[in-house]
């Protein structure tokens, strides 16, 4: 097999499978040793656009998804549990500074009812 169709295979796997973290972690130093043998080093321009493209876009989804869980943990610490219409709702948003803004509301909001009301 080739550098190259080992690469679109282990795109193809990346892309099929979200692993648990401590399988990504095996996966990746599996990679990091697969790509220390081979003779090509190099990526092509190709490979580091959708690397970096791909690198900023899970940077993006894992601050989301941090302000979320974070909203959420607040939510429960002022309020009690909350069900999971609220955080449906609350993945809805696709705006950190939206969700931010509902973090700092946590904080002054009355009642569960009347934040419920501030989400919209």
């Amino acid at each position: 097999m080739s550098d190259l169709e080992i690469r679109e295979v282990m795109r193809l796997v990346h892309w099929l499978l979200a692993l648990p973290e401590a399988e990504e972690l095996g996966l990746r130093k599996d990679v990091k040793e697969m790509e220390a043998t081979m003779e090509v080093k190099r990526r092509s321009t190709y490979e580091r656009i959708v690397w970096e493209e791909g690198l900023e876009q899970g940077q993006a989804q894992g601050r989301h998804a941090a302000a979320r869980d974070l909203l959420l943990d607040l939510v429960s610490d002022r309020f009690g549990a909350s069900g999971d219409e609220l955080r449906a709702r609350l993945d809805a948003i696709r705006d950190e500074a939206r969700l931010r803004a509902l973090a700092r509301a946590v904080l002054t909001t009355p009642t569960l009812a009347e934040f419920e009301d501030r989400i919209g």
